[in-house]
């Protein structure tokens, strides 16, 4: 089953190569609901590959919003102690990025992509819109 959520990605991508030849790519994403004291945090580790990986690699950082698509699924182990443990990952299929960290500079790379250094401009209006 497919999941999609919007969300900051929690530490900057890591491009590496399998033994196949296939890019991936590994990051973090946390997703927050509610707000205040009742604000709840949903940590999941993501794996991308192929172009996808490549993408992701070249465009995001840390703290970046991004919506990722795709399959979500527990890994289990026990550690050294005998405890169980877990952790919920995700197969990335989509990764829309939406912008930069208001912190970061742009970059000639980031040409294309939308992201607002100063939120209190606002946007232009066309007075031709239908809507």
């Amino acid at each position: 089953m497919s999941y999609q959520r919007t969300g900051r990605l929690t530490r900057d991508p890591e491009l590496s190569t399998s033994k196949n030849g296939i890019s991936l790519c590994r990051f973090g994403i946390v997703f927050n609901d509610g707000y205040g004291e009742f604000q709840t945090s949903f940590f999941v580790e993501c794996t991308a590959f192929k172009k996808t990986a490549e993408y992701i690699a070249q465009r995001a950082k840390k703290g970046d919003l991004a919506e990722v698509t795709g399959v979500l699924y527990t890994d289990s182990w026990e550690d050294q102690e005998g405890k169980k443990r877990s952790s919920t990952k995700m197969n990335v299929n989509n990764f829309t990025y939406f912008g930069m960290v208001v912190k970061r500079e742009a970059s000639e790379e980031d040409a294309g992509f939308s992201y607002s250094k100063d939120s209190s401009k606002e946007m232009p209006v066309d007075d031709e819109m239908p809507f």
